[in-house]
């Protein structure tokens, strides 16, 4: 019953199914190989848009942080306006220590929206940075007072500064 192809008999009939078989394999072996073309070609898209929302995200974080970053700042610079003009020059070099940290956080950040502000969030650290250094070089005595208006106008400044970088975040978010 088995031994049909090994008849001598049967040899065309063998070889004709043979070269079936070999066009059918080819044949499936053409489409394996699309169909694993098509799906390289599909994860590739996948990875790429996985790649796209991954920057996204980290993009909205990023700009979240600067928001918040922005509302330290804001309230940081708020208090220190406060104590400086009560000569509470203590509390006045906390508030513009924490101001200066909220500033070079919001800078380190490198939000697109902020970079144009840049040079200005530097000046301002620098600034601020000095001045933090004659309050805590004067200790208690503090500030001489004819440099008070002065040092609460740099203030109101940086003021100016913060909130032009909150409307531009601001304007980012409303965009989207």
């Amino acid at each position: 019953m088995f031994d049909w192809p090994y008849d001598a008999s049967s040899t065309l009939l063998i070889q004709g199914r043979g070269y079936w078989l070999a066009i059918i394999g080819l044949v499936i072996s053409v489409v394996g190989f699309a169909i694993t073309l098509i799906q390289l070609d599909r994860t590739k898209k996948a990875t790429k848009a996985v790649a796209d929302e991954i920057d996204k995200i980290q993009f909205a974080v990023s700009r979240y942080n600067a928001v918040a970053e922005t509302s330290r700042a804001e309230t940081s610079l708020d208090a220190a306006r406060r104590h400086v003009r009560g000569s509470e020059w203590d509390l006045a070099l906390q508030s513009l220590e924490a101001f200066s940290k909220a500033l070079h956080t919001l800078r380190e950040l490198r939000v697109r929206e902020i970079e144009p502000h840049d040079a200005n969030l530097q000046q301002a650290i620098v600034h601020i940075n000095r001045l933090c250094e004659r309050l805590d070089g004067a200790e208690a005595k503090g500030l001489p007072k004819n440099e008070t208006p002065k040092t609460l106008s740099a203030l109101r400044d940086h003021d100016m500064l913060i909130t032009s970088v909150r409307v531009v975040l601001d304007r980012s978010n409303i965009s989207e």
